[in-house]
């Protein structure tokens, strides 16, 4: 035997994942993507009401400025 396969046969195998963790990480696969896909959801209802208070701005010539509540980075990026 040479010196790389005495090498790797005296290294511990790595552990296996049993069926429980497997569904654990299953079900926490399945709750991320619906957590994303109703964060996708809150940003596109979110951009459309922004679009919606802009139009209605532009729309209404006796208003100069038009005031923006505080909001996060990814608020801020879609105004």
């Amino acid at each position: 035997m040479d010196l790389l396969g005495s090498i790797l046969n005296s290294m511990d195998k790595p552990p296996t994942i049993k069926n429980e963790q497997k569904e654990l990480l299953k079900k926490q696969k399945e709750q991320m993507i619906k957590r994303q896909a109703a964060d996708k959801a809150n940003l596109k209802r979110f951009r459309e009401q922004i679009e919606k208070r802009i139009t209605e701005f532009i729309k209404d010539s006796s208003m100069q400025k038009f005031k923006f509540e505080p909001m996060d980075k990814v608020s801020r990026s879609i105004v």
